[in-house]
């Protein structure tokens, strides 16, 4: 059974209470935030909306707010509305108005909205922080924009969401998910969520380029292996129907007008998609080279050919390599990798590795110290001389290899520089820490564990000396309680 509420300007319930109840701080709060629809998806689903109405015709059209609460979870918005115009017209002869800007929200509530602001990596990477528990506040231009991820992320993964005003009020802090309609341009972060998605994008932009990256190459080579179109229609086509092979103005990724096709993207994402057009387009004038190759007399070579790249003869070059984690650390001084070992703290597992590179292509390889499996990420193609690329499960040292070609055949890569760097793993909160220090001394030897500094002689000395006063203690108990013992006193 659907209860309604309604509240008037003073967050008192009307009717009702004949004016005297006492009033919901919430909803009165609400008022003063402007916020538009509140709902809480959990149990049963709350739902808290602001709308106007009059009393009479020549009245003034007064502000209220209805609270429903359902828990049903078909067509939830409809039936409010439904059963709110039957308790405003129906019982208390008053009439629902629609036509100011300030119930847009209320006006298109029940509607579907599936459009929104914002590129396909912004709302994987939305869905990742919502999905960790973070609380995001965005910008958009529009209601229609509000709704639309609204009806995206409400329920799951945003169980509390709101359209409001003021996104920041004390009265959302609960929310997962607040979004406020005003001067912005696509999607915008507000206030802590700028950095969250800044620090989101680092750490998982690569991959998705990688994955989009590979995606164009799969479809390009089965257009050219299944088309009956010769290579030089296809180029001629590619390049007629994509707008994204145009060389982008030399602002392109600056400052965009409102209704600039970049407009919408984060600085990065303009990179990537410029990036994807880069890709494409190096492949076309390879189709050119293949006609031309033709021309001349030489067998062009098939789908399935190898295609083999030659370098240039510049010296190649790695430069300006950092790792990060929970800090950024220089591997390379002066175009040459330090010879010292690193201390690290990866993030979650993972540490991010970049550089500058006059080469095509560029891997990072990680072989752990205790023997495990050797992590390899390949980063397909080096753009703009740059590159980025995640590792993850890093829980021990290790070799850190750092390496930049070409491609040389189907199957391999031409690594024309190497650099490696020993890396020592500080991992913060780590449970296994123990296990290892029972095992070997020199394990902990420097290291900080659980995010504090100590001073590992200095606690060696003190566990000998626990371990022995508990011996004289317990009368010998045998070596095995007092190893668990250390090990008890060093977590």
């Amino acid at each position: 059974m659907a209860e309604l509420t309604i509240y008037d300007s003073r967050g008192k319930p009307y009717k009702e209470s004949g004016g005297t109840g006492q009033p919901n701080e919430l909803i009165k709060n609400f008022f003063f935030g402007g916020v538009k629809v509140y709902a809480d998806f959990g149990s049963q689903t709350k739902i808290a909306v602001f709308f106007r109405a009059r009393e009479s015709n020549a009245g003034r059209a007064e502000q209220y707010y209805a609270v429903y609460q359902t828990r049903s979870r078909n067509d939830v918005f409809g039936n409010l509305k439904a059963d709110l115009r039957q308790r405003v017209e129906g019982e208390y002869g008053m009439s629902i108005q629609t036509d100011s800007d300030d119930v847009d929200v209320f006006r298109s509530l029940e509607q579907t909205h599936s459009g929104v602001p914002g590129s396909e990596f912004d709302h994987e990477l939305i869905e990742k922080l919502l999905n960790s528990g973070q609380r995001l506040r965005f910008g958009v231009s529009s209601t229609e924009d509000a709704l639309g991820l609204f009806d995206r992320y409400g329920r799951r993964p945003a169980q509390r969401i709101a359209i409001a005003d003021n996104p920041d009020v004390e009265q959302l802090e609960n929310c997962d998910l607040a979004i406020s309609v005003g001067n912005y341009s696509g999607l915008e972060p507000i206030g802590e969520t700028e950095r969250l998605m800044r620090e989101g994008r680092s750490r998982y932009e690569e991959k998705f380029i990688g994955q989009k990256v590979s995606n164009i190459r799969a479809e390009l080579s089965e257009l050219r292996s299944q088309s009956t179109k010769t290579d030089e229609e296809i180029r001629h086509r590619l390049k007629r129907d994509l707008s994204i092979f145009e060389s982008p103005p030399p602002n392109a990724l600056g400052k965009q007008g409102k209704g600039g096709p970049l407009s919408q993207l984060g600085t990065k994402t303009k990179v990537a998609v410029v990036s994807f057009g880069v890709v494409v387009a190096a492949f076309l004038v390879l189709l050119v080279a293949v006609n031309l190759l033709a021309v001349a007399g030489y067998s062009a070579p098939t789908a399935t050919d190898s295609l083999v790249v030659v370098s240039d003869d510049d010296e190649a070059t790695l430069e300006q390599v950092t790792v990060e984690g929970a800090a950024v650390h220089n591997l390379t001084e002066g175009g040459e990798f330090v010879n010292e070992t690193q201390t690290v703290e990866p993030v979650d597992g993972e540490l991010t590795v970049s550089g500058v590179t006059n080469q095509d292509h560029a891997q990072v390889s990680f072989t752990p110290a205790d023997g495990g499996e050797p992590i390899n990420e390949t980063y397909n193609e080096v753009t703009n001389e740059s590159f980025s690329i995640t590792l993850e499960g890093i829980e021990t040292g290790g070799d850190l290899t750092i390496s930049a070609g070409e491609w040389a055949s189907t199957d391999e890569y031409d690594w024309l520089i190497n650099g490696t760097v020993t890396l020592e793993v500080e991992a913060s909160g780590d449970e296994n820490g123990t296990d290892d220090a029972a095992d070997t001394d020199d394990a902990t030897d420097g290291d900080e564990t659980d995010g504090e500094a100590s001073d590992d002689t200095g606690e060696t000395d003190d566990d000998d000396e626990e371990e022995s006063a508990d011996d004289e203690e317990t009368g010998g108990e045998d070596d095995s309680d007092d190893e668990e013992d250390s090990t008890d006193e060093t977590e």
